[in-house]
């Protein structure tokens, strides 16, 4: 397989609001991200001309939040998310951002267990955050 880890551009919006509903389920709108693309940093994976993943997060002096990170089911178990986490945080230390945070579901122990082997460390329980389906998150961070 061959991938690109890049920069979003704003030709990629569209495709990553249709892809959104799969990865996210319709949590983040064409408008959200059009913002957020204006105030935060988003990578997009790209394997032979599609979009199959993307990371995402705000940041603010010398902290980041990443508040999207996902691969299109077809091309999941592939490290893709790996990947992308990676050269997210290679992208934060050129910003020189020391601290990453990141919210889980309790339930989704695969995403869990990868952000540990980043170095990611539990902070807290986050009680009934997300919604569609109602669980608890987790809070997580790393020192960069």
């Amino acid at each position: 397989m061959n991938l690109l880890i890049r920069k979003i551009s704003s030709k990629d919006i569209q495709t990553i609001t249709d892809i959104e509903m799969e990865i996210f389920g319709g949590t983040y709108t064409k408008d959200f991200l059009e913002t957020f693309q204006n105030h935060g940093d988003i990578l997009v994976a790209v394997s032979d001309k599609q979009i199959v993943g993307l990371c995402g997060w705000f940041y603010q002096e010398n902290a980041a939040e990443i508040i999207m990170i996902g691969v299109i089911k077809a091309f999941r178990r592939q490290k893709i998310a790996t990947m992308l986490l990676k050269a997210c945080m290679s992208l934060m230390l050129q910003k020189n951002i020391q601290k990453v945070f990141i919210e889980v579901r309790f339930s989704n122990t695969d995403a869990i267990n990868l952000y540990r082997s980043l170095g990611f460390s539990t902070n807290r329980i986050r009680t009934s955050y997300y919604v569609n389906p109602e669980e608890d998150a987790i809070e997580m961070s790393v020192n960069l």
